[in-house]
């Protein structure tokens, strides 16, 4: 019996589960079989054990028959083989890892090469990051994300101030457009806990608090605000429109009516500013219906950008 099957497509499931769970932890086989139970039918597991087991569906690492491995595919490997040549690459990966890597991937091409693509509406500043002071701050600070730890931060704002002072660190933004990536973190004034935005490359230094993992709580939560689109015709709008915010949580649905498309994004309130200029790049083919606050904050760009116009 095949494994990825029609009138089966519950295997498929059971099996997907079962291989996210082993990534997590080492399963045994009495684990393996509840998995399948639980989103299969009650005999799956006779039938599916065998195949695991046997090495049938090449999924059992020969080393440990209750290790689970995922087989990658051709397409897999080659799209991992240009992620190496990524400048990016060496903040999250080591030069040892990067070599162990691409020894294992031998001879496969990358799926496409940095040469294959030109950037006409970005920065041309972004951050360093072949640098190893910025990769020791970018490795730090994502390791006390992970493990809620507070750090102390050493920074150089754009406006010539210096600062030295404990933040909650909550997540880190890559902005494709300054091709910088940036830290929201809560500042733990003395006055209470104010998220701010750091730029990764104005930190100095970075140094983990000793102290005990901070408790997680609603006010550590990065504030969700949305817009609402009317996306018209032409120009490959709705196209563009699904690539230039491939990287944002929306909702898209076709008006019949009116021939268009409604969409609304949600965003972090940070990057308002920089939404609002992708948006306006779209010109007459975008129309911004709410909430109120953003269509004024629309009509005042324009409104600005018509004032300049005029005046050269």
């Amino acid at each position: 019996m095949e494994l990825f099957s029609e009138v089966y497509s519950c295997y498929f499931t059971a099996m997907r589960k079962v291989l996210v769970a082993s990534q997590k932890s080492r399963l045994t086989n009495d684990e393996i079989a509840s998995i399948i139970a639980s989103c299969a039918f009650s005999e799956s597991p006779f039938f599916i054990m065998p195949n695991i087991q046997s090495g049938e569906w090449n999924l059992i690492d020969k080393l440990d028959t209750n290790i689970l491995k995922t087989p990658m595919t051709a397409l897999q490997k080659s799209w991992l083989k240009a992620l190496l040549n990524d400048r990016r690459i060496r903040l999250f990966l080591d030069d040892e890892q990067i070599n162990q890597i691409s020894a294992m991937l031998g001879n496969v091409s990358p799926l496409y090469e940095n040469s294959d693509f030109h950037y006409f509406d970005a920065a041309t500043d972004g951050d360093k990051y072949d640098d190893e002071q910025y990769i020791k701050n970018f490795r730090t600070i994502l390791s006390a994300i992970k493990n809620k730890t507070e750090l102390r931060i050493d920074y150089d704002s754009g406006k010539g101030t210096h600062s030295n002072h404990n933040y909650i660190p909550l997540k880190l933004n890559y902005s494709a457009k300054d091709d910088k990536f940036r830290l929201i973190a809560r500042h733990l004034k003395p006055r209470g806990p104010d998220i701010t935005i750091l730029n990764l490359s104005r930190i100095k230094s970075v140094t983990t608090l000793q102290n005990a993992p901070f408790q997680w709580h609603e006010s550590n939560r990065v504030s969700k605000s949305y817009v609402v689109l009317q996306i018209f015709q032409g120009r490959n709008a709705l196209e563009r429109y699904m690539l230039q915010f491939a990287s944002m949580e929306k909702q898209t649905e076709y008006d019949e009516a009116t021939d268009s498309y409604t969409c609304r994004i949600f965003y972090d309130s940070q990057d308002e500013t920089e939404l609002l200029i992708r948006i306006l790049s779209f010109g007459p083919f975008v129309k911004v219906l709410e909430p109120d606050s953003f269509v004024a904050h629309i009509r005042d760009r324009i409104r600005k950008q018509v004032l300049l116009s005029k005046s050269v």
